[in-house]
């Protein structure tokens, strides 16, 4: 008898117990479903002891004064899904009045083999003894956002990504460009040993392949057949670094650059650093973590950190009403940053060029994600 009344209450308290766990499964699942995008951030007592770990000193309003307001991006969260299965928020198309950028016909593998040859190249100029980008790596990242970035949806099929960066000597003579000296003239010794190949496809293949160099850097579509040009672009088509946010983003808007896109171009200044811009030290970094393609940018321009210093553009840019939260969607979300960066990036170097003259040549850039192990392969192995 005894033993019965036990068993009875035993099941009883069993039956309460799971009532109260499909509850709470039931209250989990609504929590998801209320935000399907993102997975929960960390408690604020978890992020006080990240905090007490990273040991930074920060600004006021945080957990613990730290200078940024969310996680570090080792504790990132991410969409539900891979780039390549992008939330349908993520492929809005741009709202402008700019023609669409071509899309290039020819069919990929026909890349001509020297490009193997030239990227390999590259790849050795772009890693450092540190595993992470070099400068040489920043500079052509940036060289390709001066040549192509010049181009205005009033120009069609002229300037653009036209090699005039380096051809028309526009890294001499222009302030815009200060810093670009050196690998521009780098550039020129590439043209010499590689003479059949445009300086327009040296520097946009150096982009691709600088990118990838960056522990954590996308791999962006690339393609060769772009024409070079001996006449110079046209002036005043570069943002300022010190302007204010509705001015660079009216000015992105005239070549076809929308606000989601321009929040992904900007990601780029995650692996910056400052050369010959008046106003911030030399080799100034814009993010804490310079050498590494990760979401540290946009939680720092938001919120500086000791150790780095933001341009006033990009400042700007981020209390802008329609750029910044465009930006701050950025913030630990490496998934997201990919998607938007490598598409508006994408976007960029096809500008002003003819798409039946573009050939594929992705296939040989290097799937760079962890450049240590990329620089410890042969050349032969990174190149597929």
């Amino acid at each position: 008898m005894g033993s019965s009344v036990f068993t009875m209450i035993v099941v009883a308290v069993s039956l309460v117990e799971a009532m109260s766990l499909a509850k709470l499964g039931e209250a989990s699942v609504n929590m998801i479903r209320a935000a399907p995008d993102f997975v929960r951030r960390p408690s604020d007592k978890q992020n006080q002891e990240q905090n007490r770990k990273w040991n930074r000193p920060g600004m006021p309003g945080t957990p613990e004064g730290d200078c940024r307001p969310f996680p570090r991006p080792n504790t990132e969260w991410h969409p539900t899904g891979p780039p390549d299965h992008a939330h349908p928020s993520w492929t809005q198309p741009a709202q402008t009045n700019a023609p669409p950028v071509p899309q290039p016909s020819t069919p990929a593998g026909q890349c001509p083999e020297i490009w193997q040859t030239i990227i390999a190249d590259l790849s050795k100029r772009f890693i450092g003894a540190d595993r992470q980008c070099t400068d040489d790596a920043r500079a052509a990242i940036r060289g390709a956002f001066h040549d192509c970035a010049t181009w205005s949806e009033d120009q069609g099929y002229s300037g653009g990504c036209d090699g005039s960066l380096v051809n028309a000597d526009e890294f001499a003579d222009r302030i815009e460009n200060t810093g670009l000296a050196d690998w521009s003239v780098k550039v020129k010794g590439l043209k010499i040993a590689y003479p059949s190949v445009s300086v327009a496809d040296l520097i946009a293949v150096s982009a691709s392949v600088a990118i990838v160099s960056c522990p954590g850097g996308p791999r962006i579509k690339t393609y060769v057949g772009r024409n070079d040009s001996m006449t110079g672009s046209q002036r005043g088509a570069l943002p300022s670094p010190f302007a204010d946010g509705e001015t660079n983003y009216q000015l992105f808007l005239k070549k076809g650059i929308n606000e989601t896109e321009l929040a992904g171009l900007m990601g780029a200044h995650s692996v910056s650093k400052a050369f010959g811009t008046s106003k911030i030290t030399v080799g100034a970094a814009q993010d804490t973590t310079p050498g590494i393609w990760d979401t540290t940018y946009y939680s720092e321009v938001f919120k500086p950190c000791p150790g780095m210093t933001p341009f006033t553009s990009d400042t700007n840019l981020a209390q802008h009403p329609k750029v910044g939260p465009e930006m701050a969607k950025m913030i630990n979300n490496k998934a997201r940053f990919d998607f938007m960066f490598t598409n508006a990036m994408e976007k960029m170097m096809r500008m002003g060029v003819h798409q039946e003259n573009l050939v594929e040549c992705t296939n040989w850039v290097p799937r760079g994600t962890n450049s240590r192990e990329m620089r410890g392969n042969a050349i032969n192995a990174r190149i597929r």
